[in-house]
């Protein structure tokens, strides 16, 4: 599947207002396992559902049609990881993917390092977070939070924070910049894949606009 902008529905905590704002604008609509049982209890149509369906209920699994549905029997990867593996688009707004368990949100952050050659953008009910492309630019007002998280060892540059990224040595037990707040416009260009940001998902359309356009580029990974 081929489209711009694919939402991706887990089995998380959703917020119903991100459901209606993102179920318009895509282009298809991806449940991911049980991702599908929150979606036909709100009548949204699903264009395909991908997992291992250990979580999706008998009576959701009646009434998509077959077609729709594709089986991966495999317990050595996530279904978040099984839909990105076989989802193409230009941007991923995924929903449904933070919750309750936190070794799943922690394996999540994995994933979008894992993928960063895909524009995936997952969403709680406060922040958004995604892999920072090469280059990131971003025009958001003064003193909103940002964060940026490495998952390895890297460098950064950055214009526009109130704590700058240039000449450190990011890393995930040494010096990282959560909390850190921009002060307008910010930059920041990232040594590789691995630099994960948080940051408001009030500011998520600037974001997928700038993927859309091509401004921001993906990871060759």
């Amino acid at each position: 599947m081929s489209k711009n902008i694919v939402l991706l529905v887990g089995s998380g905590d959703v917020s119903e207002a991100d459901l209606a704002c993102w179920s318009s604008r895509a282009d298809k609509i991806v449940a991911a396992d049980g991702g599908a049982n929150l979606l036909t209890l709100n009548k949204y149509s699903i264009d395909c559902v991908i997992g291992d369906l250990d979580s999706i209920t008998n009576d959701v699994k009646a009434v998509i049609s077959p077609d729709k549905i594709m089986f991966i029997d495999n317990q050595d990867n996530t279904d978040l990881e099984k839909c990105l593996e076989r989802i193409e688009a230009k941007v991923i707004v995924g929903l449904g993917f933070f919750g309750d368990r936190l070794d799943h949100n922690l394996a999540n952050q994995s994933i979008l390092v894992r993928y960063a050659s895909k524009a995936v953008i997952l969403l709680d009910r406060v922040d958004m977070m995604f892999v920072c492309p090469p280059k990131l630019w971003l025009d958001v007002p003064k003193h909103t939070n940002v964060s940026f998280y490495p998952l390895g060892p890297l460098q950064a540059s950055s214009k526009g924070l109130q704590w700058s990224l240039t000449g450190l040595n990011l890393c995930p037990i040494k010096q990282i910049s959560t909390s850190n707040k921009a002060m307008g416009a910010i930059e920041v260009t990232s040594g590789n894949n691995q630099l994960l940001t948080i940051m408001p998902k009030t500011h998520i359309h600037q974001v997928v606009a700038q993927y859309l356009s091509g401004h921001f580029k993906t990871w060759e990974c």
